[in-house]
């Protein structure tokens, strides 16, 4: 069993002093805002054989203001470590308001992190002097000498593969296969051709939601329609599909939808314009 206690989800949104503003057991402390956490692990523990395999995501940071810093990560990883009960730490990072985990530049990540392929590599190589708790690095991966580089690092003991498995789910087969050179060991190259147009819509981490509805479909090719996974499918056709399921559904939200789209798009584009006229005189 894994915790995602990153992204922005249910947990992560007890571990991030942008969301929990409580003031009771659950967030009136930085180690308050862990309670929560070991209250899962503790009743998970609880029910499952000793040997049974508990570990938790986390983010190495939130990436947005006011979110969660590095410095306060290493100090709920250390608390994790002292709680014990977890097998494994999946070292991830960033929200769907600034989504560092899907490949997005962020500030902080330097030129050698992009060249070692892994985003949070170096985070997780400073988090081994607080724990010894098997660690996870997974964002960023693409081929077999990047991940080898990764754990003779010695910065991490496992690597993670999520999105280029979507597409191509014999990946890992690839990897371990010693019979194909390293040159040739890597995850296939893809672009999600039409994203581009949802950055017209003012809505933080819209384009980074619709590329994960799009990893997502090609699973479900898979499994609900047994086709195999196609990267030249653009996102539009996913995003037609989906509404026409909704408008079958109801009419009123797809007007709603359409709706609000347009009126973000007029807004934006009315913003950008009066900022330039602003600029010129």
């Amino acid at each position: 069993v894994e915790i995602h206690g990153s992204h922005g989800y249910l947990v992560s949104s007890f571990l991030s002093p942008k969301t929990n503003k409580r003031i009771d057991d659950y967030g009136a402390t930085p180690k308050d805002r862990m309670k929560f956490l070991f209250q899962i692990i503790d009743a998970i523990r609880n029910v499952v054989p000793q040997k049974f395999a508990v570990g938790v995501k986390l983010n190495s940071a939130d990436f947005s203001t006011g979110g969660l810093t590095e410095e306060e990560s290493y100090d709920q990883i250390r608390w994790i470590d002292e709680h014990g009960s977890i097998d494994f730490i999946e070292i991830s990072g960033g929200t769907y308001e600034a989504p560092a985990m899907g490949g997005i530049e962020y500030q902080s990540q330097s030129e050698r992190t992009r060249k070692r392929e892994a985003y949070f590599i170096e985070f997780a190589a400073k988090v081994r002097n607080i724990t010894t708790i098997p660690l996870i690095v997974t964002g960023g991966f693409r081929t077999r000498q990047g991940m080898n580089d990764a754990i003779h690092s010695n910065a991490c003991d496992f690597v993670g593969i999520g999105r280029p498995a979507c597409i191509q789910f014999n990946l890992p087969e690839i990897l371990l296969d010693k019979s194909i050179a390293d040159e040739n060991a890597r995850a296939l190259q893809y672009n999600i051709h039409g994203s581009h147009i949802f950055n017209l819509i003012p809505i933080t981490g819209v384009g980074f939601g619709f590329a994960s509805i799009w990893h997502n479909w090609q699973m479900h090719r898979v499994a609900m329609d047994n086709q195999e996974p196609d990267p030249t499918l653009t996102v539009h056709g996913k995003m037609i599909s989906v509404l026409y399921k909704l408008l079958k559904k109801s009419i009123p939200s797809i007007v709603l939808v359409f709706g609000i789209i347009f009126i973000s798009i007029f807004i934006k584009r009315f913003y950008s314009n009066s900022v330039e006229n602003i600029i010129v005189n």
